[in-house]
């Protein structure tokens, strides 16, 4: 099955950083595609409510605490999961429970992203509202950046899936040169269009504060 923009963009900036130790994987597959692009000397435990993700713990990411133990873990993921769980807090609260200090939190999570059932959708998240979750729990060093070009990569990723292969071959091009074009124009004329105004989602990697 072809990838999203959205999810390239994502496996993108997952292939930049690096995790050494134990992962956790909420709501991930087992061996994952995006497992093999993090650098780094780690293993990685899945934890899903699915039975046919084939995870290593097989749990409700609705019911906290997860069966791991506290200050485990050197990193925890949450790869476009955050959307599906209604009690978001408790599991990022939890993912904060089982890492160990200065350990580290990724996530990514859709914005400009249609409804997507997994079984359920529930949120969408700025990234205000994202940066005060973290804080909330005790994350510092918290780093939050866009997923996406602009305005025209945001909309061809809300209708790619009309679409069969070879035209959105052309048309994911089409997309991405159009935004660096007006975000190149805007410059010129002084119009404000840095493409962060419209973003598919956001990438978030935090620390575990030492006093949590």
């Amino acid at each position: 099955m072809k990838q999203s923009l959205f999810r390239k963009l994502t496996y993108k900036k997952l292939s930049d950083i690096k995790l050494d130790g134990n992962i956790v994987d909420f709501g991930g597959v087992k061996q994952a595609d995006y497992h093999n692009l993090i650098k780094g000397d780690n293993s990685i435990i899945v934890v899903n409510s699915a039975e046919n993700t084939n995870p290593d713990i097989l749990h409700d990411l609705e019911s906290t605490p997860t069966p791991i133990d506290s200050g485990s873990c050197d990193a925890v993921l949450m790869i476009n999961l955050l959307e599906h769980i209604y009690n978001y807090n408790d599991l990022i609260k939890d993912g904060a429970r089982i890492l160990k200090t200065n350990g580290n939190i990724i996530l990514a999570v859709p914005f400009l992203y249609y409804v997507h059932a997994s079984p359920n959708d529930y949120f969408r998240y700025s990234k205000q509202a994202l940066e005060k979750m973290m804080k909330e729990t005790g994350f510092t060093d918290i780093q939050i950046t866009e997923i996406g070009e602009g305005a025209f990569s945001s909309a061809f990723n809300l209708v790619h899936r009309f679409f069969p292969s070879f035209i959105n071959f052309f048309l994911e091009k089409i997309a991405v040169s159009l935004d660096i074009f007006v975000k190149s124009m805007s410059k010129m004329l002084k119009k404000k269009y840095s493409g962060t105004e419209y973003p598919m989602g956001y990438f978030i990697k935090a620390v575990k504060n030492d006093s949590k």
